[in-house]
């Protein structure tokens, strides 16, 4: 079974290299064949699907079988990578859902929605992976596990992705080796 990773991040990305990083995340979630799931928005989550896109269009592969973007009833999504799921009646709702379906979580930057996204992860059990350098509710979480010494991906790989990190081609091999790990554990 493919493992689902979501991409839970901001609509608004506040730097150039924020964009980078989703984008090199996308790819790698497609290189290693995890099925990608994002709130089907601008942001995070298209920079994401969009570098999962190409890369299994490189590949020859249908991005449409690994690339999902969960969305309310009667909306659809920003973009035009991957396949839509349309789930919930409304925004809160949809975040809720998608959280359920993925494994684990990366967040990227963010704001209120993000935060209840991260919330919801929370109340599922399910893990995330802060990108701290991408600001927002991702560094606060981010803070807020470095502090409390309780991340499930370990103190070392939460060190890592500390806020001065911010070149996407580390952020990315550190990513990989996190999901690689707590995919190894279920």
């Amino acid at each position: 079974m493919t493992s689902k990773i979501a991409v839970l991040g901001g609509k608004k990305l506040v730097t150039r290299q924020t964009f980078r990083i989703a984008y090199a995340l996308g790819e790698a979630i497609a290189a290693k064949e995890y099925q990608l799931f994002t709130g089907g928005v601008s942001g995070a989550g298209e920079e994401a699907s969009r570098g999962a896109y190409r890369y299994l269009q490189q590949m020859g592969e249908n991005p449409l079988d690994r690339i999902t973007s969960v969305i309310p009833y009667g909306y659809e999504p920003s973009h035009p990578y991957g396949q839509t799921l349309h789930r919930g009646m409304n925004s809160e709702k949809r975040r809720r859902e998608l959280v359920k379906i993925a494994d684990i979580c990366i967040v990227i930057g963010g704001g209120e929605g993000t935060r209840q996204e991260i919330d919801f992860a929370i109340e599922e059990g399910k893990p995330l992976i802060p990108i701290a350098c991408t600001g927002g509710e991702a560094a606060r979480l981010w803070q807020k596990l470095y502090q409390s010494r309780e991340s499930p991906i370990g103190e070392q790989h939460l060190w890592e992705l500390r806020p001065e990190v911010n070149d996407p081609l580390v952020i990315k091999k550190e990513v990989l080796g996190i999901l690689s790990l707590l995919l190894a554990k279920r």
